[in-house]
Order: structure tokens, then C-alpha cells, then sequence
């Protein structure tokens, strides 16, 4: 910025101190004029300006004017001792989504110069996007030179750097390019993969994105379920669990965390990689959920009006209208880098470009679970947010400077056409502020800290083995994975020796880690070295050795002492590492479709668990560690050690949900019946492990699992005086001929102890009061000779008013009684109103009809009756199926 904008600046925050000491203005310049716009926007939010949200005044409905660079860069707020630096603007750029630095610190990124030119979405599947080469010639981390590296493409979305070549995700195409004759654009593109998403099918931001080389060697992606790796220029495929939207970072270990929309941290508590063949992490993803978010995390604090909501007003505060929730996470990255302070490293950013912020947590790692904090969160602030309309950031990334670099797309419309069509709330409020006009712009920026100058820029393109080799110490995490992606991709020799002994000797734990994967990677296999890491006392390279001792179990190459060395816990183990050896273990003669028992298998996962066999984390990780038909016979030994004899032991627990979940009849007839006779507290462990996956969070929809006969074993425990509610589960998801719910496909949702309780009454309601017209098995009744051909009340089996998602439709006729024809057929009685009952009594009648003779709806809790009560609070008389205003049968 200019030594004039420099001294404005300075004299508005000077004006501004002093009246507002006073309290004798609120605002100095009329906002209805762009430049009276952007001067209160430098008024209220100068960076570091603000200590708390109350110093803030929020324009409701703030201008959509476009700025400079250098202006708009001035409506950024960020904390004091923190500034932030232009590194790239159009023209140089347009309509940027991700980035990558190549050796030289060259940057690539992506443009999707077609995306949203207008509401209705023309011409997005043109060839006119681009990757473009940006340069800084002078060392200010500033680009001075462009050169379109590739273009006529259609919405590229990633790009991952190989030494001299570069990888560039295209829809459905991986394309591999270089640059041969070096004047910035590329000479060779081959496509090495056919199968990166389909062009033309589906919502843009649905696709593969984010390709990422990670300390495994293998190449991480988001909004897919598999990870690549390039060897000898093609592409192999590894399964993993399926996560995340846009954006992909991990940490120093190699540990992806993901976002989604409203989501703004997914992360599973193991690597995707051991969960990817485990029929049920996907499904019962909830259950491997790693983070959790702190107290507010999810309040959102932008400090301007976010009118432009896909979801509405709704979604906005009622005072200022700021966002208020996220709703656009997107663009994560773990801060990785050395020159934004020590309380800086580690900490996790996300992009939310509806809220135009970018929130800044710390990061807290227990007992395997990450909980994320808003690091303003008591200022009720966000680290980076603007009073610019048309700031967008998408994406963050950890920069060889060892800066923290983000894109801002800057355009005024951000959502994808499947939200702006007509009609929409959005489209209007877009079309009312002019957003749509915005398009073609964009910037790139990167965040210094006061005091601490960003590091030069690496020369990797020219370094021998021996430097890149010390770069795997390096404090900043680019250049340590950079530097053992090429010294993977350039097999020297010459770096052979050098890794050997940075395994044993570097000081750094980090260096030793990455020298043991750099090993791996090149396919240079010395298991004496890997047993040496297996002891180190660092737990990064514990953990590193453990983990490249499983790619080797999992190819068949690990030698017996090393097999004994991962099962061997060690009486310094960390919780992390006892649970890796548990993983690496999964791996041995794994198996994905025809499952027999391994000999000794489980005495050696037992055997690595070691002292932390009683945690949780261990016995999700026994669940992967164990095959299907291993659940049951690890149960029966651990049945015989009273150690396990509690009902909340989460092993018993774990086993027993892993059992229930992947059981074929067989199996799961010999699980229950060994339930029914292990030891009470034991039996109750296992019986509520079964519950598991409906208490991870959101309700898992399942089929039923249909059996020959009725299990014996669930008969013995309900003859032995077993709770309704521990085996309600079982009920719940069981079937067999000559029940009820044989005719239906989906099991019923779990009901809670209330929920149970309510179903109980109810059941003693209706067959006192309902079942005299509708049936003691909700079949209906038919009325006495001479007019039997009539039906005395319409059959609750199977009603698609009882059985709709919708519970209003049965309340309402609850509480107001039902006259008229039914689906064409006229009944001889009257449903009379029920309106004098109290909500619970309403509640629970209709949680036990709508779960009974086949039924298979969700339960009603009073507070849903409460709400259905209000909004017919006026009416006077019946309804008619008319007026309930919903779907006939068919």
C-alpha cells in the first residue's frame, strides 16, 4: 500500500480513538457512497483495531462495491502484531480455487474460469479455465511473473507437484504434464487416470479435489473413498473411508482432517487406509468421528450481514445479520509452518466464504480425539474476517515462507447454480444487492507475523541428496515433505546411506520419521532399521516405524521378529502408539471376503494393547484389528477375565457392536446365545454395545436382519429376566417369519429409556381406549351384522398418515379427530378429537402406533405435539384427509 493510503489510514484510526472515547459519533462517513462504504469498513474493522465483537459496528446489509487489492486488503481485520501481504491479484489471476508450490517455490494454481459466470450457470462445462504459473522474481513474497502452464480446460480443481512434472485433477482426468523447453508452460499432457470424477454429472463442488502427498508416500484427496499413489508415471489405488467436501490437509503425522458445508472438522480416529475395507466405518461413520468442537464452536462471528443465505434469512443473527453458523466450511489446512510464532504451529484454519472469515483454532490432542477451540472465541471474533462483500476465501494452505497463504476467489456470488435457480430465496437476494456482477477476479494473500520475516523461498530444483536429506528436519512441514516426495521420485543412490543414518542418528524426531517413509517410498526395505524405530524413544518415529511395518505385514514382508516387535508393547508405549500396533496389525493375512480365523491373531493384538486395553480408543481399534468371524471367539476370552466384567467396559462393548454389525446369521445366532450365557455384567457390556451405532451421533438407517427362526439366545435372555430396554435393540433390528416386521425392509429407529417408557404406555392407552374401533393389532374393526361389510374405523397398519415422516399428519388428527372419506372409503365411525389429553399422553399413543404391526416410523416426543398443538390452536372442527394437505395412498 502507498505511503498515502499509509497516512489515511493512520489519521481515520486517530479521528476514529477520539470519538469514539467520547462517545459523540457512530459513524464518520455516510456508507450509501462506494468510498464512504469502504472508509467505515476501515473505520470499524482496521486490523487489531477491535479487542472485543461489542467494538464492532456490523452493517446489516452491507455494499457490494467492488475494491482494489490494496483497498480491500484495508476491510481485513486481523489481530494485532499480524498484517496481511497481497502475493497475487488479477490480472495476473483469475477466479482461483487451490494451489501448489513446485522445488523452486514456483506457485501453480488453478483457475475455474467458467464457474457461476452467471446465475444460470452458462457456459460452465467450456473449455476456458486454466493453471497458471506464478513466479517472484525479487524474493518480497510478492509474484511478479505469469505464464499459462496449461489451459482449455473444464473446471480444473487440483494440483500436486512431481519434481519436474505436475499433476493437474480435470474431471474425469488426472493429467500429467512438463514443461520441457522451460519457458512456463507445458509441453507433454498424458492422462494417467480416467476415473477423478465425471465432467458432466453432478454439482461442482461434488467432486474429487485436493491431491495432497502425504508422509505415507500415498497421495490424499478429498470427495472420494481412495487414495493414489504415482510410481514410474501412473496411478494406483488404495480404499480408504470417504470424507470431506473441499480442501485436504493433514498434520506433521500425516493425519487427514476434512470439512463439509456445516462441518467445519471431520477427521476419523484412525487413517482413512485401515478403515477403507470395514464394511461398517462408512456406514456407522459417527462412531469413528475423531473431532469434537469446543464450547461455541460452531457460532460463527463475521462482521458483516450475510443477506446472501442459500438456506435464508434463517441461518442469519436477527440483530446484525451476520452468519451465524457454518454453513460453507471449506479449505482447511493445518499451519505447519516456523514464522508465525510458536503459538501458531499446529493450529487448524478454516475457510468460510459465505461468512467471508477464516477461523484460526487451536487444537487439543486426548486420548486419540481432537478438539478444536476458536482462538478468538472469548472476543467473540474470527482470526481473519472482512467487511468486503466479495471476499471469498477457499482455500489455506501452510507456505514453503513458512507463512499461512489463503485464495480469495473474490467474486460476489460463491454458491453453485443448484442454489441460485429461480424462484430461490438466494437468486433474489442476489439479483436485489447486484453479487451476480462480480465475476473474474481474484487474489491471493498471505498472513506475517509483526516482527518475524517470512523464510526464503527453496531451491529444491538444483539440491543433491545430501541437502534435500537435511531439509527432512527442517522446522517448516513443506519442506520437509517436499523434500521426501523428491528424494521418493529421484531414487539417488547416493541418498541411500544418507537416510540409513538419519534414521539412527538425526536429531530431529521428524527427520527420523520422514528418512524411515523416504525409505519406504524409494523401495528400500532394511527391517533392522524399522525395528530400531520401533524402540525409538521419540514417538513420531515410533509411530513412522510402526506404521511402515504394517505396509510390510500387509504385503507379506515382515519377518517373524518383526511381527513379534509391533505386538510387543513396550512400558514407555504411548496411547497413539499402542493403538498403531493394533492397526499395523489389522494388516497381517488381512482379509476382505472370506474370513477365517488367524492362529494367534488375537493374542497378539491383546498382547499389543498392553496397559491401555481399557481405553476406548483401543477398543475401536480392536474393531479393525479383528476380522467378522474373530469378534466372537476374542469375547469368549475375554469373558473369562473378570476385568472386562463391567457394563460400561467399552472392549466388551465395542466387540460386541462390531459383531452385531457384521454377523451372518449363523455367527450372529452363536453371539447372541453366547450372550445369554456369558456373565451378567459381561452380558450387559456386550448387550449395550449392540446400541453403539445409534448413539454416535446422528441415527444410522439399516435393513433388518432377517433370520430362519426367532435366535434361542434372545429368547433365554428374555425368559432370564433381561430388560425390555437392553434387548429393545435387538428387537428392533432383528426379523423372522412371524413377525411383524418381516414385511418391512428398514429396521426401527432405537427408541432411549423415555422413549421406551412412552411406548409402553401407550401400548396400555391404545388397547384401553383406540383398540375397541381400530383393532387390538391396528387391522381395524368391522361393525356387527347386518352391516359386517363395513369397516367401524379406517386399519393403522401400514396408514400412510400414521407412517409419514411428517408426524404433524397424525397429530393433527389426533388432536382434532378425522371425518370424510379415507382413501375413497367411508367409515361407519368418527375420529374423535383428543385434544383434552396432556402431550405426553398424545406422545406416547402415537410413538407405540407408529411403531407397531409393521409400522415403522420414528417416535414423537411431547415437545413435537406442543408445537402441532400451537399451530392449531384456532381450529374448531375435524380434519378431512383434504385438508391435512398430504400425499393419498397409493
Amino acid at each position: 500500500m502507498s505511503e498515502k493510503n499509509d497516512c489515511l489510514i493512520f489519521s481515520i484510526r486517530l479521528i476514529f480513538k477520539f470519538y469514539y472515547k467520547f462517545t459523540m459519533i457512530r459513524c464518520l462517513f455516510d456508507r450509501s457512497s462506494p468510498i464512504g462504504a469502504w472508509l467505515c469498513s476501515v473505520l470499524f474493522c482496521l486490523p487489531g483495531f477491535a479487542e472485543d465483537r461489542s467494538e464492532i459496528k456490523i452493517n446489516p446489509d452491507p455494499p457490494v462495491s467492488t475494491y482494489s487489492p490494496e483497498d480491500s486488503i484495508s476491510t481485513i481485520r486481523v489481530p494485532d502484531g499480524f498484517r496481511l501481504e497481497l502475493v497475487a491479484s488479477e490480472p495476473m489471476i483469475e477466479e482461483p480455487v487451490c494451489m501448489a508450490w513446485g522445488p523452486n517455490g514456483e506457485l501453480y494454481v488453478a483457475e475455474m474460469r467458467s464457474y457461476m459466470r452467471d446465475l444460470d450457470m452458462s457456459g460452465e462445462l467450456e473449455p476456458t479455465s486454466r493453471v497458471v504459473k506464478l513466479i517472484d522474481l525479487d524474493g518480497d513474497g510478492r509474484m511478479d511473473k505469469a505464464t499459462t502452464f496449461l489451459d482449455n480446460l473444464v473446471l480444473p480443481r487440483a494440483i500436486l507437484t512431481l519434481d519436474d512434472k505436475v499433476l493437474i485433477g480435470e474431471p474425469p482426468h488426472l493429467w500429467l504434464c512438463e514443461d520441457l523447453d522451460g519457458d512456463g508452460k507445458a509441453d507433454t499432457k498424458v492422462s494417467i487416470y480416467e476415473n477423478f470424477s465425471k465432467r458432466d454429472s453432478g454439482n461442482v463442488e461434488h467432486k474429487i479435489n485436493g491431491l495432497q502427498w502425504t508422509m505415507d508416500n500415498w497421495i490424499y484427496n478429498t470427495k472420494s473413498s481412495l487414495l493414489f499413489r504415482y510410481r514410474d508415471g501412473a496411478i494406483e489405488e488404495r480404499r480408504s473411508v470417504f470424507a470431506g467436501q473441499w480442501g485436504q490437509t493433514v498434520n506433521d503425522r500425516g493425519e487427514s482432517i476434512a470439512t463439509k458445508n456445516s462441518e467445519p472438522g471431520l477427521a476419523t480416529i484412525f487413517p482413512g487406509k485401515y478403515l477403507g475395507d470395514l464394511s461398517f466405518a462408512n456406514k456407522y461413520r459417527a462412531l469413528f468421528e475423531r473431532v469434537r468442537l469446543g464450547e461455541g464452536y460452531a457460532t460463527t462471528w463475521p462482521i458483516q450481514g450475510t443477506p446472501d443465505l442459500q438456506g435464508g434469512r434463517g441461518l442469519a443473527r436477527s440483530d446484525d445479520g451476520s452468519l451465524q453458523r457454518f454453513t460453507g466450511a471449506c479449505g482447511q489446512t493445518v499451519f505447519r509452518g516456523d514464522r508465525l510464532g510458536d503459538d501458531m504451529k499446529g493450529t487448524y484454519w478454516v475457510c468460510e466464504p459465505v461468512g467471508r472469515m477464516i477461523r484460526c483454532s487451536d487444537v487439543e490432542y486426548d486420548e486419540g480425539m481432537i478438539t478444536l477451540r476458536n482462538r478468538l472465541e472469548k472476543q467473540r471474533l474470527e482470526f481473519i474476517a472482512s467487511t468486503d462483500a466479495n471476499f471469498r476465501p477457499v482455500n489455506a494452505y501452510t507456505a514453503p515462507d513458512g507463512t499461512l497463504h489463503f485464495i480469495d476467489m473474490y467474486r460476489g456470488v460463491v454458491q453453485h447454480g443448484n442454489w441460485t435457480r429461480e424462484g430461490s430465496y438466494l437468486r433474489s437476494e442476489i439479483l436485489r444487492r447486484g453479487l451476480e456482477k462480480n465475476v473474474g477476479k481474484g487474489r491471493i494473500y498471505r498472513l506475517v507475523r509483526e516482527g518475524i520475516d517470512p523464510g526464503p523461498s527453496p531451491r529444491f530444483g538444483k539440491s543433491d541428496a545430501r541437502e534435500l536429506v537435511e531439509a527432512l528436519g527442517h522446522p517448516n512441514g513443506w519442506w520437509r515433505d517436499e523434500a521426501q516426495k523428491l528424494l521418493v521420485l529421484r531414487k539417488d543412490s547416493k541418498s541411500i546411506a544418507l537416510l540409513r543414518n538419519a534414521v539412527t542418528n538425526a536429531k530431529s524426531g521428524f527427520a527420523r520419521a520422514h528418512a524411515l517413509w523416504t525409505l519406504d517410498g524409494m523401495g528400500v526395505w532394511d527391517e533392522s532399521l524399522v525395528l530400531h524405530g520401533i524402540s525409538d524413544k521419540n514417538v513420531e518415529v515410533r509411530l513412522a516405524a510402526l506404521r511402515v511395518a504394517g505396509e510390510r505385514i500387509l504385503y507379506h514382508e515382515a519377518s517373524d521378529a518383526l511381527l513379534e516387535a509391533v505386538s510387543q508393547s513396550l512400558p514407555d508405549d504411548a496411547l497413539e502408539v499402542a493403538t498403531q500396533r493394533l492397526l499395523s496389525l489389522s494388516l497381517h493375512q488381512k482379509q476382505t471376503k472370506a474370513f477365517a480365523v488367524r492362529p494367534g491373531h488375537t493374542e497378539r493384538v491383546m498382547k499389543a494393547a498392553g496397559e491401555f486395553i481399557d481405553k476406548p480408543v483401543l477398543a475401536k481399534a480392536f474393531m479393525v484389528a479383528l476380522n467378522p468371524v474373530e469378534y466372537l471367539p476374542a469375547l469368549q476370552t475375554l469373558s473369562g477375565n473378570p476385568r472386562f466384567h463391567r457394563k460400561d467396559h467399552p472392549l466388551p462393548q465395542h466387540l460386541g457392536f462390531a459383531g452385531l454389525a457384521q454377523a451372518e446369521e449363523e455367527t450372529l445366532s452363536a453371539l447372541l446365545s453366547f450372550t445369554a450365557e456369558a456373565p451378567v455384567a459381561f452380558r450387559d457390556a456386550v448387550l449395550e454395545g449392540f446400541r453403539l451405532g445409534s448413539k454416535a451421533g446422528k441415527y444410522v438407517s439399516v435393513d433388518l436382519i432377517r433370520l430362519k427362526s426367532k435366535p434361542s439366545g434372545l429368547t433365554a435372555m428374555e425368559k432370564s429376566g433381561v430388560s425390555e430396554y437392553a434387548l429393545a435393540i435387538l428387537h428392533d433390528q432383528l426379523t423372522w417369519p412371524g413377525d411383524p416386521k418381516f414385511k418391512l425392509q428398514k429396521a426401527l429407529p432405537p427408541l432411549s429409556k423415555p422413549e421406551l417408557a412412552r411406548f409402553n404406555q401407550g401400548r396400555e392407552i391404545y388397547q384401553g381406549l383406540c383398540a375397541a374401533c381400530h383393532g387390538p393389532e391396528g387391522q381395524g374393526v368391522k361393525m356387527p351384522e347386518p352391516d359386517n361389510h363395513r369397516m367401524l374405523a379406517p386399519s393403522l397398519a401400514g396408514s400412510p398418515r400414521v407412517n409419514d415422516r411428517n408426524h404433524r399428519y397424525f397429530a393433527e388428527i389426533i388432536l382434532k379427530g378425522m371425518t370424510g372419506p379415507i382413501d375413497g372409503v367411508t367409515y361407519a365411525g368418527v375420529m374423535a378429537p383428543m385434544e383434552t389429553y396432556d402431550d405426553e399422553w398424545i406422545a406416547s399413543v402415537m410413538t407405540y402406533v407408529r411403531r407397531s404391526w409393521g409400522n415403522g416410523a420414528s417416535p414423537v416426543q411431547p415437545k413435537d405435539v406442543e408445537k402441532v398443538r400451537g399451530w392449531n390452536k384456532r381450529r374448531t372442527t375435524a380434519f378431512t384427509v383434504a385438508e391435512l394437505n398430504m400425499p393419498q395412498s397409493k
